[in-house]
């Protein structure tokens, strides 16, 4: 799953050596750090970032399946705006991903036809 967020931007995806978790990934650390703080009030510590500088995905967390849900969750329910790209605009340590997400918009629209 992807998420595009006026947070960041996230990848969700099973975690294939640990059943029942998920990788919460992003290719900027700040998205990660930027989840956590915003999101991140339950009862057990953060989940450590962790660098994979080989990877697709260069950073990640590693969370529970009901953490997940709950971060996801969380994400919604912090939608405050009517238009997400001049949202994204609007944050500075988000605006450079405007051209990409405006690209995705263009193709996805294009399909719409």
């Amino acid at each position: 799953m992807w998420i595009a967020s006026k947070i960041g931007f996230f990848s969700i995806v099973a975690h294939r050596d640990q059943p029942g978790t998920v990788m919460i990934r992003a290719r900027i650390k700040g998205d990660l750090e930027n989840l956590l703080a915003a999101l991140w009030d339950l009862e057990d510590p953060q989940p450590p970032i962790i660098d994979t500088p080989q990877a697709d995905y260069r950073f990640r967390i590693i969370v529970s399946q009901p953490h997940a849900v709950s971060l996801v969750s969380r994400l919604a329910a912090s939608i405050d705006y009517s238009n997400f790209k001049d949202t994204v605009a609007d944050q500075p340590d988000q605006r450079d991903k405007l051209p990409a997400y405006s690209s995705l918009w263009g193709n996805l629209r294009r399909l719409q036809s």
